[in-house]
């Protein structure tokens, strides 16, 4: 997420305290106001430790009414969407969480962005490699 008093904007950036997410906030952070949404299912805290608290949201990206609120209060710039149920096995394991949490929050996201953030100026979306699924010719490195 960024937020008004970046050079560029502000953002709201969710599921940024894992591996990606998290290298892009001490990028971004050069250019953005940066905040971050993140249940620390698969990230950590310390991983975005040079963002101060009041940036940080620890909630879940199905957490609708919290969203809707921030989205409200922060009129972010830019959303980059990276939350995700990225483990192939517990997407298999469990369906119906893997579409609440890949398809429906992402549905809703937009919904809440179209609500109240009509002129934010892009959004986002990052998937899993594994929807390539195991492709020999698929670049690994």
């Amino acid at each position: 997420m960024y937020k008004r008093g970046g050079r560029f904007g502000k953002s709201f950036d969710n599921w940024w305290a894992g591996f990606i997410g998290s290298h892009l906030v001490d990028d971004l952070q050069q250019d953005y106001d940066v905040y971050v949404l993140d249940n620390y299912r698969t990230g950590k805290r310390e991983n975005i430790k040079s963002l101060a608290d009041d940036h940080v949201f620890e909630l879940d990206i199905r957490e609708y009414d919290a969203v809707e609120q921030i989205m409200k209060t922060y009129q972010f710039d830019y959303v980059i969407h990276l939350a995700a149920l990225v483990s192939v096995a517990e997407s298999v394991e469990k369906p119906i969480l893997s579409q609440e949490i890949n398809v429906v929050a992402t549905l809703r996201l937009l919904e809440i962005i179209k609500k109240y953030n009509s002129r934010i100026k892009r959004f986002i979306f990052a998937s899993s490699a594994a929807v390539y699924g195991d492709l020999p010719d698929l670049p690994k490195k």
